[in-house]
C-alpha cells in the first residue's frame, strides 16, 4: 500500500503480491501516506507492527492473549516495546490503540473474588479504567455501545457522554 499511494509508478515482484504498469490514483492526501494501523496480539502481530506499521490496536478478547485489563494491556505495551527496540525502532514512534469488543455496561459487576471487566460498573470505574489505560500507553479507545436496540444503544452512548468522559477531562 505504501508503493500505492507515494509512487508514481509502482513496481511490486513479491511472493503475495507482482503488478507494474498500473495507475493508482488519487493519491491520499495525507503525506508521505495514511498511517498503518495493524492489529492482533501474539509475537507475530506484534513483529508485524514494528516492520510496517505506525500504529497497533490490540482486541479485548483473544484467549490466548487477554487483554481484558489495563495491567494486561500495559504488559502488552511493554512487549510491543521491547519488540521495537529490539529490531532498532523508536517504541514511541508507534501509536496505540485499544478495541472493546464488549457493550460498555453499567449493570455489569464482577463475580466474587474476580476482577471487574473494563469499561463496566459505575460511571468513576469507566474513568477509572480510561485513565488506567491511558496510562499503558493507549492513545485511542474504541468502544462498544451496541446493544439489543437502537434504542438502548443511543441511551448508552448519551450517558456515557454525559456521565464518563467529563470525568476524564
Amino acid at each position: 500500500m505504501k508503493l500505492l499511494w507515494t509512487e508514481e509508478a509502482p513496481v511490486v515482484h513479491g511472493t503475495h503480491a507482482r503488478f507494474e504498469n498500473l495507475i493508482f490514483a488519487p493519491k491520499p492526501v495525507r503525506k508521505p501516506h495514511p498511517p498503518l494501523w495493524i492489529g492482533g496480539e501474539s509475537p507475530v502481530a506484534l513483529r508485524r507492527v514494528v516492520r510496517a506499521g505506525d500504529g497497533w490496536y490490540p482486541a479485548s478478547n483473544n484467549p490466548h492473549h487477554r487483554f481484558d485489563t489495563a495491567a494486561r494491556l500495559k504488559a502488552g505495551v511493554a512487549d510491543l516495546y521491547r519488540t521495537a527496540e529490539t529490531a532498532g525502532r523508536d517504541p514511541s514512534s508507534i501509536d496505540v490503540a485499544f478495541l472493546v469488543l464488549w457493550p460498555v455496561d453499567w449493570s455489569a459487576h464482577a463475580p466474587a473474588g474476580a476482577e471487574r471487566r473494563l469499561l463496566t460498573g459505575s460511571s468513576e470505574a469507566m474513568a477509572a479504567d480510561i485513565a488506567a489505560l491511558e496510562a499503558a500507553g493507549v492513545r485511542h479507545l474504541c468502544l462498544t455501545f451496541q446493544t439489543a436496540t437502537v434504542a438502548e444503544t443511543i441511551e448508552r452512548m448519551q450517558r456515557f457522554a454525559e456521565e464518563v468522559m467529563p470525568l476524564t477531562a
